[in-house]
């Protein structure tokens, strides 16, 4: 399996303002290489159309290495991964500049800590 992507995994965390106001942020938890392949979705006819089609997500299989700290994910975390241009200059590390992928579903292939799938869906 090809890693041809760096994610970064991230928490969000809700630290307070001066005022008490909570101000939700993404705290990076980790990078790992990872393979993005986007997944099909089969309509009732049959036939095979992308995901994007039906309700402006696009729904993912990421795949990785098992790692400890890739362990502790859950579908509370997401994962970006930097767009192959960039599109806010002023501040690299804006959301703007990243593809955002939400974890709907996470499979330890087998329970054996090998490889780690990920099925995440991305706004379009």
């Amino acid at each position: 399996m090809s890693r041809d992507f760096i994610g970064i995994f991230e928490a969000k965390v809700e630290p307070s303002d001066q005022f008490g106001e909570s101000l939700p942020t993404w705290e990076e938890v980790c990078r790992e290489w990872v393979s993005i392949k986007p997944q099909p979705v089969i309509t009732q006819r049959g036939e095979f159309i992308d995901a994007a089609q039906t309700k402006g997500m696009r729904k993912s299989v990421v795949e990785c290495a098992w790692s400890e700290t890739l362990d502790a994910i859950t579908t509370a975390h997401r994962m970006k991964v930097a767009k192959r241009n960039v599109v806010n200059a002023n501040d690299l590390d804006s959301d703007d500049n990243f593809r955002i992928f939400h974890i709907e579903q996470i499979v330890n292939d087998g329970e054996m800590n090998r490889n780690l799938q990920f099925v995440m869906l991305e706004k379009v």
